[in-house]
């Protein structure tokens, strides 16, 4: 896609929307003039930030409950959300789990496939759903982690899931041109997963790291956000660090 192309109308569709990452990404929208639509798992879990979409935008605030492992659920979910003949301008897919924090030899097989379940096969069920309805120049923005190409001790889950998503991106990039299609590693940053990591009983590197050191969650989330609002990137790196997109001109 031409990054000089004008953008489409319509809503970015952000999964995981209740809480972390994900709920600044749609505040962020929601403060550059873009309207979320939130996915979560229930209304309940969307309410504090649909909150803050609505005091921003001074309107109704669509939301979805869906589960992302759950195909039809969400495909159902995301139809009813949408007028008929309305288009997406974009997707954030975020929606994700870190657990099992374990060895590979200790770790609990159905727990393992849960993570896999939920960050990778759920990844692509919102692909496929959203697809359809997403316009000509929309923007997906497929949330990966550094993880997908590190080697830290109990995230064996989580980093296979990560790196899987970031392959299904690039399949996704290289099948449709007339999109832009990124996943985006965001950088180590303080959000509540932080407190499951600090909790496991596997060390490593992440789990190290002092809290003030990693980066607020408003960083990377501004930067994502303006891939659905500002000027669009020249490159055409499938995947891509939040630091790179700050750097947008």
């Amino acid at each position: 896609m031409d990054p000089t192309d004008a953008r489409p109308a319509g809503p970015v569709l952000v999964t995981g929307a209740a809480r972390g990452l994900g709920a600044a990404i749609t505040v962020a929208l929601a403060d550059g003039g873009v309207e979320p639509l939130l996915l979560g798992r229930s209304l309940a879990s969307l309410a504090d930030t649909r909150a803050k979409v609505a005091e921003r935008r001074g309107r109704t605030v669509r939301c979805i409950a869906a589960d992302v492992a759950d195909w039809e659920g969400l495909r159902d979910g995301i139809d009813a959300a949408l007028q008929p003949g309305e288009t997406l301008a974009g997707i954030v897919n975020n929606a994700g789990v870190i657990d099992p924090i374990d060895r590979v030899e200790d770790s609990d097989p159905a727990a393992w496939a849960h993570c896999i379940t939920v960050n990778l096969v759920g990844g692509f069920h919102v692909l496929r759903a959203a697809l359809p309805r997403l316009a000509r120049g929309g923007v997906i923005a497929n949330l990966s982690s550094g993880a997908a190409a590190a080697e830290h001790a109990g995230w064996s889950a989580y980093a296979a899931s990560k790196a899987g998503l970031e392959r299904l991106s690039a399949t996704l990039a290289a099948e449709r041109p007339d999109l832009v299609v990124l996943a985006v590693r965001p950088g180590v940053t303080a959000t509540g997963m932080q407190d499951a990591i600090k909790a496991s009983h596997v060390d490593n590197a992440i789990r190290q790291m002092p809290r003030d050191a990693m980066q607020p969650v408003e960083v990377p989330a501004k930067a994502i956000a303006r891939l659905f609002s500002g000027p669009l990137p020249g490159f055409i790196e499938r995947v891509v660090e939040a630091q790179a997109l700050r750097e947008i001109d």
